[in-house]
């Protein structure tokens, strides 16, 4: 009833292992792969507050990939994320990444 898709092998009526885009009552957003009920594989996670994460997930978590968080003030932050660990990159380096037509206004 929310616009949420999965696809996989389900346990208990939970996604056990398959492809899902689940959005939650909180707004977020997550179009990707699920291993074993976890996020796992490649994924794009979305917030509400404008928040982005994109790349390989393992167990629920990033662990390489790209970032794009917006602060309180509304000012973005982009970071590259190798082996779990977030390194801060300049806007230039990935903002391209962060503008391409997925996130082309209508």
């Amino acid at each position: 009833t929310n616009g949420s898709y999965l696809l996989g092998v389900f346990r208990d009526g939970s996604l056990l292992t398959g492809i899902s885009m689940w959005k939650d009552n909180n707004g977020e957003v997550f179009f990707g792969a699920y291993v074993d009920g976890q996020r796992t594989g490649y994924g794009e996670l979305r917030s509400s507050n404008g928040n982005c994460y994109y790349g390989e997930f393992k167990n629920g978590r990033l662990i390489r990939g790209f970032a794009k968080e917006i602060d309180q003030f509304g000012y973005a932050t982009y970071a590259r994320i190798e082996s779990g660990v977030k390194k801060l990159v300049e806007p230039a380096q990935v903002a391209s990444f962060f503008t391409g037509p997925v996130f082309a206004k209508k």
